[in-house]
C-alpha cells in the first residue's frame, strides 16, 4: 500500500543544535522521500521570546531520498530566530513533523515525534 516512516531523535543539548543541527534518524518501509518541520508549542515559543509565525517554523527538514528499510541520519537546519532562541536556553521541548511519500504518490501517516533538549 504505501510507505510507513519512523523518526527517532538522538539526545542533544540546545547549544549543540545551535552549532550544527538537529541530527535525526528517519526509517522507511518502502522506498520514500521524506520530510520535516520542526516546531514548538506556544508555551514553549513565549519562554524562548519567539513569536507565533516563528514557533511554528524553527526548522526545516529538506526532502531526502530512502531506500527500502534503510535508515539515515539527517540533519534539521534552524531558523535564525530559532538559533538565537536556543543560544542560552538550559532546556526546549520542540516537536518534529516527518512525512513520507513513496515512489507511486501515496502518503504516509505523519510521525510526530517529541524533542526534548536539555543542557549537559
Amino acid at each position: 500500500c504505501c510507505a510507513a516512516a519512523c523518526a527517532f531523535v538522538l539526545c542533544q543539548s540546545p547549544r549543540a543544535v545551535v552549532a550544527r543541527g538537529l541530527r535525526v534518524v528517519l526509517r522507511c518501509s518502502t522506498a520514500c522521500r521524506a520530510a520535516g518541520r520542526l516546531a514548538a508549542s506556544r508555551k514553549v515559543a513565549r519562554r524562548l521570546g519567539l513569536s507565533r509565525r516563528a514557533a511554528r517554523r524553527l526548522g526545516r527538514l529538506a526532502p531526502i531520498d530512502l531506500a527500502a528499510g534503510t535508515s539515515r541520519t539527517v540533519t534539521v537546519r534552524l531558523s535564525r530566530a530559532a538559533r538565537r532562541a536556543l543560544r542560552d536556553a538550559r532546556r526546549a521541548g520542540l516537536s518534529l513533523r516527518a512525512h513520507a511519500v513513496d515512489g507511486a504518490g501515496q502518503a504516509a501517516a505523519p510521525v510526530r515525534v517529541r524533542v526534548a533538549l536539555r543542557a549537559r
